[in-house]
């Protein structure tokens, strides 16, 4: 027995048009395919730049917690920075301590110019307007402080919150963005009125040392083991000829 197969034959232009269908079903496939691809590698990068940034987010949070770990440790040291404007953006614990204003009283509120010395800050004008032959006004003064290179440490008087003043030695240094502008100013300073106190007392009791070894009959002198001798009175000089 002979099987007969019949297909319907295709109208005319229906056949174009089938295998164009069947073309175009492909690319749309294949681009799927790829847009699939793309998107799960899209989604790849995401999760991965997500991870790195939260990595970097949390070396930051680490850097910065050991900064100010550093900073609130320098309880006798006052650390203060400004942004370019002069607005106080760092003030440590030592800062607290030495001057009685809270860090929240302070940043992003006031500028070093509350606690300094208004008569010395004039001073200061006074000497580098003479000395640019210009007007050198409020915040500029310690701009202008760093630009002559003042870059040593410095006598300063501070003045706390209860108005009471005391000397500190200061260094101000420049702070700049990576690309080398100003963004702002350093202030590192410590309380030395202890210091200032000692070497008063210690001028005294050489002045007493002194007066006293003037009025003693005998010679006196004193020494180290090493033959160097750092003082001896004027009956010395008197006997032996040798001046001090």
């Amino acid at each position: 027995m002979e099987i007969l197969s019949h297909s319907p034959q295709a109208a005319p232009g229906e056949d174009s048009t089938y295998w164009a269908l069947v073309e175009e079903n492909a690319i749309l496939r294949e681009e799927i395919q790829v847009a699939r691809k793309a998107a799960e590698l899209t989604a790849n990068l995401v999760v991965k730049q997500f991870e790195e940034t939260e990595k970097v987010l949390h070396r930051f949070q680490v850097a910065n917690a050991q900064r100010k770990a550093v900073l609130d440790s320098a309880t006798r040291i006052s650390i203060i920075a400004t942004n370019k404007d002069g607005v106080i953006t760092v003030f440590n614990t030592g800062a607290e301590h030495l001057l009685g204003y809270s860090a929240q009283e302070i940043i992003g509120k006031q500028t070093p110019e509350l606690f300094h010395l208004q008569s010395e800050l004039e001073n200061v004008r006074d000497r580098l307007s003479i000395k640019y032959g210009r007007a050198v006004t409020g915040l500029d003064v310690f701009f202008e402080y760093v630009a002559q290179k003042r870059l040593a440490p410095s006598e300063w008087t501070y003045v706390r919150k209860d108005g009471t003043q005391f000397p500190v030695r200061m260094t101000i240094n420049v702070l700049r963005e990576p690309y080398g502008d100003i963004s702002g100013l350093l202030f590192i300073a410590m309380d030395i009125a202890e210091i200032k106190r000692s070497e008063k007392a210690l001028k005294e009791s050489e002045r007493k040392y002194r007066l006293l070894v003037r009025n003693l009959p005998n010679c006196v002198y004193k020494g180290y083991i090493d033959g160097a001798i750092d003082f001896f009175d004027n009956k010395i000089e008197q006997i032996t000829g040798y001046s001090k």
